[in-house]
């Protein structure tokens, strides 16, 4: 045996005498160290460059989800660590292209971009159909005079209703 070894025992007798833990035996463990690129952690040789219960250090345990990798916890590929949870930011909607990024009430996200639906336009923080919206008519922010309503994105008088044997008609009048 070499010195080092032996010194080392009888140093880990010592503090564990010491300190008065009860169940102590005055006979250390027949392994104290660990091979090169390892470190004992609760009786254990691991490798905190990998494990994801010791990542980088004894006990830091990787949240579900996470791999250990070079010893820091990482999502796995294509997902992004935003509040401890991975997230894939291409279609989240509350951390749409980056962390923390929510996308305003009724746009989602897609490939990282909060969009409205196909059909929507986006005015004034809201999607809206600019097809029927008075205040939004045709294009954002385009409002219609108070005698008319927007049909198919055109300001036009007010529609009168017609109706014959339980089917109605609206004719049309559009602005010039």
């Amino acid at each position: 045996m070499n010195l080092t070894f032996i010194i080392c025992k009888m140093t880990y007798i010592l503090v564990l005498l010491a300190t008065g833990i009860s169940g102590a035996s005055a006979v250390a463990p027949s392994n104290p160290t660990c091979p090169v690129g390892t470190i004992l952690c609760n009786g254990t040789c691991t490798d905190t460059s990998v494990d994801p219960l010791n990542c980088g250090s004894c006990g830091n345990a990787c949240h579900d989800g996470t791999a250990c990798v070079n010893g820091k916890c990482s999502c796995l590929v294509g997902l992004e660590l935003c509040n401890g949870t991975c997230t894939d930011t291409s279609f989240d909607s509350r951390n749409c292209g980056s962390c923390g990024n929510i996308c305003p009430l009724g746009k989602t996200c897609l490939n990282g971009k909060c969009l409205c639906p196909a059909d929507l336009a986006f005015c004034n923080g809201t999607c809206v159909d600019v097809s029927i919206d008075e205040f939004n008519c045709g294009t954002c922010a385009k409002t219609c005079p108070p005698d008319k309503t927007c049909i198919n994105g055109v300001c036009s008088n007010r529609p009168i209703n017609i109706c014959t044997d339980g089917y109605c008609s609206y004719p049309l009048s559009f602005e010039s």
